[in-house]
């Protein structure tokens, strides 16, 4: 994929393609982080999200609604190719020629199955569907079997997000007896070399597969 800097904003390439190349970014800037002090710390992740926590590698979730991806990449590419950041970040355009005049020319897996295109048509709509399990009963058989005192797991939360790894998908998971708080969670991290709709599609499918048969559908 040839990847012109200046048009990661707008809607000149797919929100597919502004994944891949957001994880791209990330991992290539992953060895600029650094401490600026004792506790500070510095970096590409921490500028591109442009948050204030005392951390390097941040998850920021994409957007639950995919009506809101394009301001949530707009806001991100325009940190990345535009702000006047100096130390990590501008070592890291050095290092990776990223200006707004440039390009560069990367390789990625796009292969869409086709038994998930059929369903879903749209990556984000898949991303979506992945958030609407939020609130889902879980099968019990997969979620604490041994703890027989705790009943009825139940999905408090979704993250979709990249630190630069690979997309990962984690869900919060809590019980009855807990009152449904905070406390458990399972993630799927994405694999080298495999498409962002094989990933998302083989972890719906295993998601859905512990839920209760009830929604199992």
């Amino acid at each position: 994929m040839r990847v012109y800097f200046s048009k990661l904003l707008g809607n000149h390439y797919s929100q597919e393609e502004k994944m891949f190349v957001l994880d791209w970014m990330l991992k290539t800037g992953m060895p600029f982080s650094r401490y600026t002090s004792r506790w500070g710390k510095d970096g590409v992740n921490k500028s591109l999200f442009d948050y204030s926590a005392n951390d390097m590698h941040y998850k920021c979730p994409i957007p639950i609604k995919p009506s809101q991806y394009s301001w949530w990449f707009d806001a991100i590419f325009s940190r990345a190719i535009y702000r006047n950041v100096p130390g990590p970040v501008q070592d890291w355009r050095i290092k990776e020629n990223i200006f707004p005049e440039r390009y560069r020319v990367l390789d990625v897996n796009d292969n869409v199955p086709k038994i998930y295109y059929d369903e879903y048509k749209h990556l984000p709509w898949l991303i979506n569907s992945i958030y609407d399990l939020q609130g889902s009963m879980l099968n019990k058989n997969y979620h604490q079997k041994g703890w027989v005192e705790r009943t009825k797991p139940k999905i408090i939360w979704v993250r979709v997000f990249t630190c630069g790894g690979g997309w990962r998908v984690e869900y919060g998971f809590s019980f009855k007896e807990f009152e449904y708080e905070n406390g458990w969670h399972k993630g799927y991290s994405q694999k080298n070399n495999q498409s962002l709709w094989e990933f998302f599609g083989e972890t719906i499918d295993d998601i859905k597969s512990k839920l209760t048969k009830s929604q199992n559908v």
